[in-house]
């Protein structure tokens, strides 16, 4: 049986590995390593870090050490042993059945859901940001609901017409003078 788990296991890997033959690497590790910063100092964080004034650094060490830092010793393990398309899906499928690689994938989906409310956040942080000059629409029942949808279709469009868009966006901004983060 172990036989035919390798086997088949094996030949999923070359299955993946043959589909993504062709598709262009657009994440390096600049843009991971930016990206997880991201999801983890994002906009909702700033009040609770200043709130807790110095004293929150001795959380985000331990953070570091005990979760960001294990993490990405995992990750590069798995990439370097199962270099494929598909991440966390095709590890966890590949490595522990497609009950595993159904459960990952159900969960990852479950987290987008959840993770769609950024789409509130963005138009009440927009509405703070232009402040009360804004205060005739963004006041109105209608604008959170407006401006997530749009902010949903938004960032659907970049993600169909994939990464070289942000990259490309980001390359224009750093033109004109902007900053990259």
């Amino acid at each position: 049986m172990p036989g035919d788990v390798r086997e088949s296991a094996s030949e999923r890997v070359h299955d993946v590995e043959a589909r993504s033959a062709g598709l262009r690497k657009e994440l390096g590790l600049r843009d991971l390593v930016l990206t997880q910063i991201l999801y983890v100092v994002g906009s909702a964080w700033v009040g609770a870090a200043a709130k807790l004034g110095t004293s929150h650094v001795v959380l985000w060490l331990m953070a570091i050490a005990l979760y960001y830092l294990p993490q990405a010793v995992v990750v590069i393990y798995l990439n370097r042993r199962m270099p494929i398309e598909g991440g966390l899906y095709q590890w966890a499928h590949v490595g522990l059945g497609r009950f595993a690689g159904f459960l990952t994938a159900w969960n990852l989906w479950a987290y987008t859901v959840v993770m769609a409310q950024f789409a509130v956040v963005m138009a009440t942080n927009v509405a703070y940001m232009v402040g009360p000059a804004a205060a005739p629409i963004t006041g109105r029942g209608w604008y959170t609901p407006v401006a997530s949808a749009l902010a949903v279709v938004g960032v659907t469009i970049v993600s169909v017409l994939g990464l070289r868009v942000s990259h490309t966006a980001r390359r224009r901004r750093d033109l004109r003078g902007g900053k990259t983060p």
